[in-house]
Order: C-alpha cells, then sequence, then structure tokens
C-alpha cells in the first residue's frame, strides 16, 4: 500500500513539473507537431522516472520528518508484516478497493463508449474509400473520426469547399493517427485518475489535434472562410470520448491559432530548454536523504541485556565462497565484532562464540551458549545460491522449525524486531524464514531465544560491496542492535526465575534435591515453585563442602519429592520492587498501597529497615513503594545472630534509597514473572524455613512501547546540542529518574549524572516536556513508581 501511494505521488509531481513547463513555454505556440511529442512523453516520463532506482548522491538529516517526506523520491521502499497473523480489514485497505471501484466503472463507461461507435457501422451505410471507412450518418455530433472509421453527417456537400476542407480536416486526424494518442491518454486517466495534470495533457492534446488538423484543411486557403465554417458548426454538444469531433471545443483558441501569423519568438530555445529541464527531473528522482548516523540519540535496553553474538563457520568451515574467493567465515566474523564494539552504546552486553577465525562444531558452540546464560541468540551468515552470481539481494531471518520450541514466540518477536528496523536502510525479506526439512541445530537446539541473520548475498555483487565497506558494515550492526533494543524492551516477561547475583559468583542450585544448571533453572514455570531456600556463607560450606562456598539456592517444588526437599535455610532475599506478600505467624501484608499486621500475636519477630531496629507501628507507616528487598531469618540462624531476641524470627528491609547506594555481595532472587493467573498475597506457613511468593508487576513504560519512545526522542530531542557546545567526540549518556504516579504524570524528574555540555539539562526537559506514562501494575493494580532512563548523546568526529 505504502509503495503504490509513493508511486503516485511521484508520478503526479513529475507530471505536474513537465505540464507546468508546457503552459508557461509551449502552449498556444504554433509548433504543434512538438507539442504533440512533449504532451506525450511527459505522460510517459512521468510514468516510468518514478520506478528508476538511480542514487547519484546521498543527504544526511537528524529531522524524522524531512527524511520520511523527502525519501518519497526512493524506489525501494518495502512493506513487511513480518510477524505474520491473520486478515485485517483497515482504512488503507478500504481506499485501494475505493479506488479499484472507481477505475473499473471508468473502464466499463470507456468500453461501451467505443462500443456504441462500432454499432454505428451496423446502423449506417459504409463505403470504403482507399483505407477509410466512410460511415455517412445522421448523428448531430457528426463528422468525427475515429482510427480509420469516418464517420460523415449527410447533410454536409462533400463536393463543395466547406465539405472538402472538413473532410480534408478528418483525414488528417487518421493520418496523423491521432485515435492512438488518444486512447494512450484516456486509459492513463481511467487508470491514474486523481492525478489533475493527466487530465489537463488530454484536454490540451485533443486541442493540438484540432490545430494541426485544421492548418492541413486551408493549406494555401482562406483561413478566414474555414474559421467562417467553424463558427457555423454545431458544438459543444455531446461527443463519444474516443472519436475525433470536427466540433471540437473551445472554439476561440482554434480561431486564434488560425488568423494569427506572428512567428514566436524564441523559438528553438523554447523547444530546446526542455533536456535542462529533464535532467533535473531526474536528478530530483536521484538522490536519498538518510538519518545522520552522527550525534543520534540512542536509545537503550529498559533493562540490562545479555546477546550472544555468533560468527557463523570459521577456521575449517569457509562457509559460502563469494565473488572473488570472499569467504563467509570472514564477513560473518566482520559483522559480528562491529556488533560488539557498538553493543555499549546500546546498554546490551554482547559475549561471542568466537573473535578469531577458529573451527567450531555444534557441541562447542552450545557450549558456548549454557556457559553465556544470554537473553538471546544471533547467529551472523551471508546467503547464497547454485549460481555463481545471484540478483538476489535482502537481509532475511531464520528461527526454529519446532513451533513448539519453548521460544518460538520469542524467537519470531526477535526476528520481527530486527527487520522491521532493517528495512529503513536495507532490502529486507517480506516473512520470517524456517528451515523445515534439515533444520539449523544452533536455533533448534537453542534453550534461548535465538535467531539466524542472512546478511544478504556473497554471490550478489552489490551485497559483496557493501559487506566490506566498513560504513555499511557498521550501519548493518547497528540494525541488528536497535531491532535488539526494541525487543528487549517490548519482549512479554516470562513466567521462568530469574536469579540475579550481583557479587558476580554462580552458586550451586538444586531442584527437588537434583543438581541443574542455571539454563535448565530458567526453564522452570515460576508458579509451580513452592518454596526457595538459599544457603549462603559457613552454612552452605558446612552442608555442601567447598563447592557451597559461592552459596546454594535449594528450590521445592509444588508436588515434588517430598523427601528430597530441603530446607535449611541460612536467609532468604526476596527482590520485592514494590510487590504484595503476606506471611504468617504475623499475618503481615505487604500491599501496593499500605502495610497490614495483625495485633493479637503473641509471638513478634524483630523489624529492621536499613540496618535499624523498627517498632511493629512505625513498619506500618513505611510506604510500600519504598521497600526493595527483605529478609527472613527463623530459627537457630536469627538466634545465631541476635542472640535470645531472635528466638521469634527476623525481617530485615532494605528500601530502595539505600538499595541504590549499596548492593555489594548480595544475591537476589528475583520475582520478574508477569504470572497469567496471580493471587493476591503468599504465604510462609510457620513450620517452614522457606519463604514462598507469587507476586506480578510491570514496570512503568512510555505510551506505544520502545518504538514510540525512539520515535519521540527523535522528534524532541536536540541530538545537536553537544556538537553545538563544542564537546569534543565521544559518548555522553545521561541517566533520568523520575517517579510515575498511578495516572501515569512524572514527578521528581532528575538527572543522576551529568556529563555535561547541556545533556543533563536537556534529557530532563525532553523527559518533563513529553506525554504521561503508563503506570507501573501491581498484581493488577495501577501503582506509583520510580524508574529510570538513559539517555545517549553521540558526537563523533567531523
Amino acid at each position: 500500500m505504502q509503495a503504490i501511494l509513493i508511486y503516485l505521488l511521484k508520478a503526479t509531481i513529475c507530471s505536474g513539473i513537465l505540464f507546468l513547463y508546457y503552459y508557461i513555454v509551449l502552449r498556444n505556440k504554433r509548433f504543434h507537431y512538438y507539442n504533440r511529442f512533449y504532451l506525450l512523453m511527459s505522460v510517459a516520463l512521468s510514468l516510468l522516472l518514478p520506478l528508476l532506482n538511480i542514487e547519484l548522491w546521498e543527504f544526511q538529516s537528524n529531522n524524522r520528518q524531512v527524511i520520511q517526506l523527502m525519501n518519497v523520491a526512493v524506489v525501494n521502499t518495502v512493506e513487511i508484516n513480518a510477524d505474520g497473523g491473520a486478515f485485517t480489514f483497515s482504512w488503507s485497505l478500504f481506499i485501494m478497493l475505493l479506488y479499484a471501484l472507481i477505475t473499473l466503472l471508468m473502464l466499463l463507461f470507456f468500453i461501451f463508449s467505443i462500443h456504441k461507435l462500432y454499432r454505428f457501422k451496423h446502423i449506417y451505410p459504409v463505403e470504403k474509400l482507399d483505407d477509410i471507412l466512410f460511415i455517412n450518418t445522421d448523428l448531430q455530433q457528426a463528422p468525427f473520426s475515429f482510427f480509420n472509421n469516418l464517420f460523415w453527417k449527410n447533410t454536409i456537400d462533400i463536393t463543395d469547399l466547406t465539405g472538402r476542407q472538413i473532410f480534408k480536416h478528418e483525414l488528417t486526424h487518421i493520418e496523423q493517427k491521432h485515435s492512438w494518442d488518444k486512447l494512450f491518454l484516456r486509459l492513463t486517466t481511467l487508470v491514474f485518475w486523481m492525478n489533475p495534470f493527466y487530465w489537463l495533457i488530454q484536454k490540451e492534446l485533443g486541442l493540438i489535434h484540432e490545430f494541426i488538423a485544421d492548418e492541413k484543411a486551408i493549406e494555401n486557403k482562406s483561413a478566414e472562410a474555414f474559421a467562417l465554417v467553424l463558427l457555423q458548426s454545431q458544438y459543444g454538444k455531446h461527443i463519444f470520448s474516443p472519436a475525433q469531433s470536427f466540433n471540437y471545443s473551445p472554439i476561440k483558441r482554434r480561431l486564434l491559432m488560425l488568423t494569427t501569423s506572428a512567428k514566436t519568438s524564441y523559438s528553438y530555445v523554447r523547444r530546446i530548454m526542455i533536456l535542462p529541464l529533464l535532467a533535473g527531473t531526474i536528478m530530483l528522482f536521484a538522490f536519498k536523504l538518510k538519518e545522520s548516523r552522527q550525534q543520534q540519540s540512542l536509545v537503550h535496553t529498559n533493562t540490562p541485556f545479555t546477546l550472544l553474538v555468533d560468527a557463523g563457520h570459521g577456521g575449517s568451515e569457509a562457509g559460502a565462497v563469494g565473488i572473488n574467493g570472499i569467504m563467509e567465515k570472514d564477513i560473518n566474523l566482520s559483522v559480528a565484532k562491529k556488533v560488539q564494539a557498538l553493543a555499549p552504546e546500546y546498554g546490551i552486553t554482547v559475549k561471542m562464540t568466537r573473535t578469531e577465525d577458529i573451527t567450531m562444531d555444534q557441541k562447542m558452540r552450545m557450549d558456548v551458549i549454557e556457559q553465556a546464560h544470554p537473553n538471546a541468540f544471533v547467529s551472523i551468515h551471508v546467503n547464497t545460491t547454485e549460481e555463481p552470481q545471484t540478483s538476489k539481494n535482502e537481509v532475511s531471518v531464520y528461527i526454529t522449525r519446532d513451533e513448539s520450541n519453548a521460544n518460538y514466540r520469542q524467537s519470531r518477536l526477535l526476528g520481527s524486531s530486527l527487520l522491521q528496523v532493517a528495512k529503513d536502510d536495507f532490502p529486507v525479506s517480506s516473512t520470517i524464514m524456517q528451515r523445515k526439512e534439515q533444520g539449523i541445530y544452533v536455533i533448534d537446539k537453542n534453550p534461548y531465544p535465538a535467531i539466524v541473520v542472512e546478511c544478504g548475498y556473497i554471490n550478489n555483487a552489490d551485497n559483496v560491496k557493501q559487506l566490506t565497506d566498513a560504513k555499511k558494515v557498521e550501519q548493518l550492526a547497528r540494525a541488528i542492535l536497535q531491532g535488539v533494543v526494541a525487543y528487549a524492551n517490548a519482549a512479554p516477561e516470562t513466567t521462568s526465575v530469574v536469579i540475579t547475583d550481583t557479587s558476580g559468583k554462580t552458586p550451586l542450585y538444586f531442584v527437588d534435591g537434583k543438581e541443574v544448571s542455571a539454563v535448565e533453572l530458567e526453564k522452570i514455570d515460576k508458579s509451580k515453585i513452592e518454596s526457595i531456600n538459599v544457603l549462603k556463607g559457613s552454612g552452605a560450606i558446612k552442608q555442601y563442602g567447598e563447592r557451597g562456598k559461592n552459596g546454594v539456592v535449594i528450590i521445592n517444588l509444588k508436588n515434588g519429592d517430598e523427601k528430597n526437599k530441603n530446607s535449611t535455610s541460612d536467609s532468604v532475599d526476596i527482590d520485592l520492587r514494590s510487590k504484595t506478600v503476606t506471611f504468617p505467624p504475623e499475618n503481615i501484608t505487604i500491599q501496593a498501597d499500605k502495610i497490614l499486621m495483625k495485633t493479637d500475636s503473641k509471638k513478634q519477630p524483630i523489624f529492621f529497615v536499613d540496618g535499624k531496629e523498627m517498632s511493629k507501628e512505625a513498619l506500618q507507616k513505611l510506604k510500600p513503594n519504598s521497600i526493595y528487598s527483605m529478609s527472613v531469618l527463623k530459627d537457630e540462624y536469627a538466634v545465631k545472630k541476635y542472640g535470645e531476641r531472635g528466638k521469634n524470627g527476623l525481617i530485615e528491609i532494605i528500601t530502595k534509597d539505600k538499595h541504590e547506594t549499596s548492593t555489594s555481595g548480595t544475591t537476589f532472587i528475583t520475582a520478574t514473572a508477569a504470572i497469567s493467573s496471580v493471587t493476591s498475597d503468599t504465604t510462609i506457613k510457620p513450620e517452614s524455613k522457606a519463604f514462598q511468593y507469587d507476586v506480578s508487576l510491570t514496570d512503568p513504560k512510555f505510551p506505544g512501547g520502545a518504538e514510540a519512545w525512539k520515535n519521540y526522542l527523535i522528534r524532541n530531542l536536540n541530538a545537536n546540542l553537544p556538537k553545538e557546545q563544542k564537546a569534543p567526540p565521544g559518548i555522553y549518556t545521561v541517566v533520568v529518574s523520575f517517579t510515575v504516579d498511578t495516572k501515569g504524570n512524572l514527578s521528581d524528574v532528575k538527572a543522576e549524572n551529568d556529563p555535561g555540555y547541556g545533556t543533563g539539562a536537556e534529557a530532563v526537559r525532553v523527559i518533563k516536556s513529553g506525554p504521561k506514562w503508563i503506570p507501573a501494575v501491581l498484581n493488577g493494580r495501577a501503582t506509583e513508581a520510580k524508574t529510570k532512563q538513559a539517555i545517549t548523546f553521540r558526537v563523533e568526529e567531523s
């Protein structure tokens, strides 16, 4: 739809320019044959020029609206629906159907007119005069001609001077083949009926036909006598559109052409000036305006994100070999390294399967995947075909062929996000691919969202040129990273368990007494967890020896193997992030807006907030959305730490303000999942030493998601500010914190850091002046939440 509208717009612009020149310079001048050729050429060029894909030069701009407007002159517009989906009715489809209906009705009327003309040949007598069919009629519209058919009016005497002039007039139309011109223009206006310039050209061409025929009719005879015939003729009546009528209006211009004898001034110059006009029109469609990569604001992932990038093939496995002997493995590694180098600008941590030209089999790659624990996996490749050279030219994405794969939808979303970004700068495939028969091992067996990116064709000369050009490789790498950012910020949360270890050490993991890897742990459905125990320090070493020095995480599942369940606990740190929990015996409930406690409890634990003991009454005044984490110590562990005072247990709360100043050495078991069926609270049983939880929280979001946030920054952020302030080349990242209330209003907007050159104030301004945000949702209810957003300014070497 978009490509069609752009083509129609370009054809209208082109025809408008060419017709304007005719109207100002050539109209009503006596070189009719040249004008006929010019008008026909104008229509043909306006239809063909928009189809040319010529890029003689390229401009850059930071203004996205200007880019979108000016690039209507670029033909390679690609529409994709990479995520598939059912048929949906849209306004664009309605407009296209209405357009097609109007065209069809006009075409039927045109066909009916032609049919009516040929019916006259069966009604009236026909006489053949050489190559002409002379049809003698009593039609009021006659005389007129259509191809070699001359429809004559029987009241006109063909033997007198007037009759002979009229006959010569119509004979000229037939000899000059004017009907072909009219047919071409009529079909053009049928298809492009919304273009006003084609209708004007059709009208002017009809008059030029009459000028040519009038000149032939009088030749050396009296022009005044023929002018008198025109005045006495009937005109202005309905005529059959394909035919050429003697009584063609407007009569005034025909009389002017017959009676004027003045020589046109600058006749040669008027005609030759079409050449620079034509060149200028071509130039109009021979540039491309692209978004400047300099000083462009970069959008980060909202949360830490690890991407594992695989440079396909390597070592003894060269992959495909392309033009001039270039090897796929080298291109793959070049693109992968560029992605790794640029990733920090987007808030992405990139790990690599290989950074050198080494051989790696599938098992080695899977080992790297298991060790990396990435959020997503991207394998870089270059496509090829069986023939030595191909015209195929597109970036494509492959996902697992196994649609039952747990990460199938996430992989598809990742691929779709990448294609949507890449289509702005590269031709892309219209669908996401799957290799159904043999599959692709590294994505079929991958425990994470995974895609293969084919960066073009190694046996396409243009693709090879791009993939060996440093600027194009950077452009492609940025497209991949921007696609990953769009995926990371839009991807729905899963129901897996996420372990966040800020100490950088990897603990042991046990599920129902069986040791599991971190990869296996993340596959567990959180809704099936009954309890989580964390052993740390001497407690972990005492039970598991030296292997437990980094801590032990013990998970018991609901309906699991009771005899293997382990409930020994040193402490449990639960990262709340304003989530709701409830635990007896004290029936302390932390909800989105308040903390509730029963007052009749005989066994009251000790409460500590940020290391300071707090009474039950003071705890109830604590704002729930200020809580970052809560730890529960029980039994001998609480007594060991606090003596007899800890016999009823201990509850330690860390607020968000305290957490932001120091999180060193803390291991959090973080519930980041949004559960489809969420209970309003969870419980710790009196006899249990584990803390059970079932919570749901979604963070505040910019309305429209990551893509809308990116577009907002492009439109409103002064990305040139650092350069205007004479900032040296570099990257200037500002972290802005702010609070989003339950109605989406922003408050407490401030820059956590200021790199200088006005960047801090500009980042705060652009967030303050923006729309309301979508508030955080806690267990189905909007809640006030504090969030952070990073905005990066980039200044490159001039």
